[in-house]
């Protein structure tokens, strides 16, 4: 059931007319009546009221059907694959790639199943290849969540610079 009542619809219009806020209408309305009006609800009615029975309250607003476009057949899409890709797009000409890591170059290096709780969890290589593993040196201590040893700590960890 409608909370707009005559009554309530009259002491709306005496309240707007004291130029009191939707808000405090809204309030004061519920205080008096007993119902929950919101400020929402008694702007709505003002706006409904403002005008006359069977019009609309913006004709010019009306929404217009645009015409149907006829899209246009396209054949088989190709792809180019030999662009640069944007990994590659920003690289200087003189770019060159790090040689994969050496396992024999790193004593204590791992693989996944290998590390304990005082093992470096520094990744080396592409996690992709068959050659990568972990750095694995025992200084490391996860329990104090300090996963590096103290070399790759110093790589992982920069401290931020201040202009």
């Amino acid at each position: 059931m409608t909370p707009w009542t005559e009554q309530a619809t009259q002491r709306l219009l005496e309240l707007e007319s004291l130029k009191y806020s939707g808000t405090r209408i809204a309030t004061l309305l519920a205080e008096e009546f007993g119902h929950p009006f919101t400020c929402n609800m008694v702007l709505g009615k003002l706006d409904r009221l403002a005008q006359p029975p069977g019009t609309s309250r913006n004709p010019d607003r009306r929404i217009r059907k645009l015409p149907r476009r006829k899209l246009k057949a396209v054949g088989p899409m190709t792809f180019n694959f030999s662009r640069t890709t944007s990994a590659n797009r920003n690289k200087p000409e003189n770019y060159r790639a790090l040689p994969p890591p050496d396992r024999s170059a790193c004593p204590y290096a791992c693989d996944l199943v290998d590390l304990t709780s005082t093992s470096c969890r520094w990744p080396c290589g592409n996690p992709a290849d068959s050659n990568f593993f972990f750095c694995g040196e025992p200084t490391a201590d996860l329990l104090s969540n300090h996963p590096y040893c103290d070399a790759h700590h110093a790589l992982a960890f920069t401290p931020v610079r201040r202009a």
